[in-house]
């Protein structure tokens, strides 16, 4: 997904937080990954056009793929610089809530 080295320093600092049991910095980085996670994704493609599916197969649904993996799309690959700054947004973001 991305070539960051920010997303494992944040993945190796939610299992500290997890063992040390501490939710406030657990909820954090679950928070920053979760962004993370979010900015990588891509749009759907369109769906086929009603009525292309066959008629001859129980169950199918249509447009469906059969398969493992059939169901996973490729990742955007994101860069550090973005990786950090959308770490730097969710900061931002909780800072805020706080000061409400």
């Amino acid at each position: 997904m991305t070539g960051s080295r920010t997303r494992p320093r944040l993945q190796l600092a939610l299992r500290e937080a997890l063992k040390a049991r501490d939710t406030i910095a657990t909820s954090a980085l679950r928070s920053a990954l979760a962004a993370i996670d979010n900015a990588g994704a891509v749009p759907p493609a369109p769906a086929p056009p009603a009525g292309t599916a066959s008629s001859h197969v129980a169950g199918a649904v249509a447009g469906a793929v059969a398969g493992l993996g059939a169901g996973e799309a490729e990742r955007r690959r994101l860069t550090e610089a973005e990786v950090q700054e959308l770490v730097r947004a969710e900061i931002a973001d909780r800072q805020a809530a706080a000061r409400d």
